[in-house]
């Protein structure tokens, strides 16, 4: 059994590594690989985000009219549905949103036809809309497709919250009512809830909020007039996520995250992964879904959701014979 010495001098390592001027190997190989995806991917010309397949399963009297007009608020939800039903924890947050005066539009990204899906009724009453999507893009490219279905960029609202279904929680209504209050309340144009300053600085996609100054500007419309179908969640991040806020800012929009990194450990800056136990305590009322599923037997990841919710994401994960 090696002694705490051992593992206080890896740490003590690991630190030292990651404050050196140069890259290593590994991580060059990475770099590399990821750079000759994201040059084969454009090479082969992928789609616009609209051309996937997309249904409206549900839909109230004029989502982009009477429903979505002057003085609202909307959330742009979207969720990967690998069976013809949506997750529990969906259904919360969604939920959440509503008790807060949020219009919701629900986009699931999917490999089954939309005539297959089991919507629970009080899923229907909390969304504007659902739409089931061709599984393609991922998030950004499911948000713009309902951004162009929805003709959004035309409508007039005072914010437009993008979220997906990477976080699970609220962990309570209070709380989140505590972090609506602070988006409301900001100044800024584009908020995210936690940034992450690998491999530049950006604001996190799990949950980014675009105020007035950006909506009347069309500056939000038109960069989702922009996303195309990239075939992989790094291409996803490399391309739209990492470069996203720092186009919004070059654009003179301020940007701000409710929840800053770590300012003494940049170079591990994914809170919402590595500190999560911290920005919970900072009234962070979410728990990333990674988290939870590779610490589903760590009586602290346990301990930080509510029993029912725990118990319905458990109930999920056991696969149907």
């Amino acid at each position: 059994m090696q002694n705490s010495g051992y593992f206080k001098f890896r740490a003590f390592l690991w630190h030292l590594k990651q404050k050196l001027p140069y890259v290593r190997r590994r991580e060059y190989a990475v770099m590399a690989q990821r750079y000759e995806q994201a040059l084969l991917a454009f090479m082969a010309k992928p789609s616009m985000a609209t051309d996937a397949g997309f249904t409206v399963v549900h839909q109230r009297a004029d989502v982009a009219g009477e429903a979505t007009s002057a003085g609202r608020d909307l959330c742009l939800f979207v969720s990967y549905a690998p069976q013809p039903t949506v997750k529990a924890h969906v259904l919360h947050h969604i939920q959440a949103f509503r008790q807060e005066g949020f219009e919701v539009i629900l986009i699931l990204n999917s490999p089954h036809a939309a005539e297959t899906f089991t919507l629970d009724p009080a899923l229907v009453v909390a969304c504007e809309a659902i739409c089931v999507r061709e599984n393609t893009g991922l998030d950004f490219a499911a948000w713009a497709h309902a951004v162009d279905h929805f003709k959004l960029g035309t409508v007039e609202l005072d914010r437009v919250v993008l979220a997906n279904d990477s976080i699970i929680g609220p962990v309570s209504q209070p709380a989140f009512k505590a972090l609506v209050d602070r988006v409301r309340a900001s100044k800024s144009d584009v908020i995210g809830l936690t940034e992450n300053w690998a491999p530049r600085w950006h604001l996190q996609s799990f949950f980014l909020v675009f105020q007035r100054e950006a909506l009347q500007r069309g500056l939000f419309a038109q960069a989702m007039a922009s996303i195309q179908n990239l075939p992989n969640k790094d291409l996803v991040i490399d391309v739209y996520e990492t470069h996203f806020t720092l186009a919004m800012k070059a654009q003179g929009l301020r940007c701000e995250a409710l929840f800053e990194a770590d300012p003494h450990n940049l170079y591990k800056a994914n809170s919402i992964y590595y500190r999560w136990a911290s920005l919970m305590e900072r009234g962070f009322p979410y728990l990333k879904v990674s988290v939870l599923a590779e610490g589903q037997h760590n009586p602290a990841v346990r301990a930080a959701l509510p029993a029912e919710m725990l118990q319905a994401w458990e109930r999920e994960q056991v696969k149907p014979k």
